[in-house]
């Protein structure tokens, strides 16, 4: 009789037969026995033609894929702790996302990816040792979507970057350890220059004691995107007091805007939380009484997003800062700001009572989007 698991391959194989039409994801994890002969062979080779995104636990498992995948975009794949020659991908017309995990800095070498560079337009490295970065980099020539994600910490020197970073359209810093230093990520701001970036995100997910980041540093970066920045992303960024509203001044483009809450708020001498000081900071002014619309922080924002705990953003700012963007239909008054058509929030604790102190007394126009946190749990 055939074994459970044969069973559900079988299923598999049948499922996949009868939906031609559904594009698949493959994961391939390692085993110790040999795979030359097993049946998921079979399936990743037969359907080969349907798989648009692979998930590798190791690099070296690229040798279990065939020789062309015709409709791959996306590949996320584990650098093995030692590896000094890689099987090179098999064809791969449309891949042009690629995520890596490194799990040892020390080993890793980008020419020893056997991947078409030139074809990556999406790259996310999880653990990029700063050491090799650089070379890495170098060899993306067309890329345009850069994410570091950072959650072990490792004695890097930040060196500079290629020139490819001038072309990146969209920026990601995440910081997934707790206690990394604040000096590290004023020397990494500092090295980055997105002059034609349209998102950038910042973020900390981790919530040791590293102090504030240096707000010069953050806002030093923010200007140099100021000119083509629409989409910003704040989440968690443990900012000194007062620099998030000149870091908000700073990047008047900004039509989009995501805006976290550290886990224990930082308050101001006023006693406000981070996410209230944001609220009071967008309130926009009587237009009679504002000289000028360069007085108004993000004049051009259409969509909030608030992250983390609900119990950090005070109901009467959140309803006060949006009626004050409906105030005046926009063209009708020179120092008239972009409305906020779609207010999202991705908050944890968020209760009836919240809401309603709050929906009754939005705009009917306005969309309201409600959904567990994304970032912060």
């Amino acid at each position: 009789m055939p074994s459970e698991r044969n069973r559900k391959i079988e299923s598999l194989h049948l499922f996949l037969r009868n939906f031609p039409h559904i594009s698949t994801e493959l994961t391939i994890i390692p085993r110790s026995l040999s795979f030359q002969s097993d049946p998921e062979d079979e399936i990743i080779r037969i359907f080969s033609g349907r798989w648009t995104h692979v998930r590798l636990e190791q690099f070296t498992l690229v040798d279990k894929l065939t020789q062309t995948l015709p409709c791959l975009r996306s590949l996320s794949c584990h650098l093995p702790l030692t590896y000094f020659h890689s099987p090179s991908l098999p064809a791969t017309p449309q891949l042009d996302n690629l995520q890596l995990t490194i799990t040892e800095p020390l080993f890793f070498r980008p020419q020893n990816l056997m991947i078409p560079f030139h074809q990556i337009t999406t790259l996310c490295l999880l653990e990029a040792p700063w050491l090799n970065l650089t070379e890495a980099l170098q060899q993306f020539i067309n890329l345009q979507d850069l994410s570091i994600i950072i959650s072990r910490r490792y004695d890097w020197t930040v060196t500079p970057l290629p020139n490819v970073i001038l072309q990146l359209t969209s920026f990601s810093l995440i910081i997934q350890r707790p206690n990394i230093s604040a000096q590290y990520i004023v020397t990494l701001l500092d090295s980055l220059s997105l002059p034609i970036a349209t998102r950038i995100t910042l973020a900390k997910t981790s919530y040791g004691r590293s102090g504030p980041w240096r707000g010069d540093s953050v806002l030093k970066f923010l200007s140099k995107s100021a000119a083509t920045l629409t989409n910003l992303v704040l989440v968690a960024v443990p900012l000194p007091d007062g620099m998030l509203r000149k870091c908000l001044a700073t990047t008047p483009r900004v039509q989009e805007l995501t805006f976290g809450e550290v886990k224990e708020p930082m308050r101001s001498p006023l006693g406000k939380s981070a996410g209230s000081q944001l609220l009071i900071t967008l309130e926009v002014p009587d237009p009679s009484k504002t000289s000028s619309i360069d007085e108004i922080i993000l004049p051009e924002l259409r969509s909030l997003t608030l992250e983390g705990m609900v119990s950090f953003y005070e109901p009467n700012d959140l309803i006060a800062m949006i009626s004050s963007r409906w105030r005046i239909d926009p063209g009708s008054h020179p120092n008239a700001v972009t409305r906020i058509g779609n207010l999202t929030l991705h908050c944890s604790g968020l209760s009836p009572r919240w809401l309603a102190l709050v929906n009754p007394k939005l705009p009917r126009d306005m969309e309201l989007v409600i959904g567990a946190p994304s970032f912060l749990s």
